[in-house]
C-alpha cells in the first residue's frame, strides 16, 4: 500500500468516527464494527503473532482483546496494523484517538515502544 501520512490519518479519523469523515459517510458503521471485532477466536495468539488472549484479528487489522495481555499497549477494542518497516497505525474509539506513524526503518520494537508512550500519555 502507498499513501501519504495525511491521507492515512484521514482514514484513521474516519474509523474513529465510525465510518464518517468531514460529514460524509465513507463506510457503514456496521463495517467499522466488524473490523474491530475478533474474527478468529484464539487463532491469532496461538500462531505466534501475539500473546494468547491479548490480541485477535478483525477484518484486515489486529484487535486488542485484553490490554494487559496484549503486546501492543492499546485500549480494549483498539485496532490497527504495524508494517514491516516501522509504519504503524491504530484507532481507539474509546479515546477517540487515531495514530499514524510512518517510519521507514525495519524494527521489531519501535511500534511497541511508541504505542506504550502514547498509552501512558492518555489521561482517562
Amino acid at each position: 500500500m502507498v499513501s501519504t501520512a495525511r491521507d492515512y490519518s484521514h482514514f484513521g479519523q474516519m474509523l474513529v468516527n465510525r465510518g464518517q469523515l468531514l460529514g460524509n459517510r465513507v463506510l457503514k458503521e456496521s463495517s467499522v464494527e466488524l473490523m474491530s471485532i475478533n474474527q478468529l477466536g484464539d487463532l491469532f495468539g496461538r500462531n505466534g503473532k501475539g500473546k494468547p488472549g491479548g490480541e485477535g484479528f478483525g477484518y484486515t487489522v489486529s484487535v486488542t482483546l485484553d490490554p494487559d495481555a496484549a503486546m501492543m499497549p492499546r485500549s480494549k477494542r483498539a485496532f490497527g496494523w504495524a508494517g514491516a518497516f516501522g509504519t504503524i497505525s491504530w484507532t481507539e474509539s474509546k479515546t477517540q484517538l487515531a495514530v499514524v506513524l510512518m517510519v521507514q526503518q525495519p524494527t521489531k520494537s519501535f511500534p511497541y515502544e511508541i504505542a506504550k508512550v502514547f498509552s501512558d500519555a492518555i489521561i482517562d
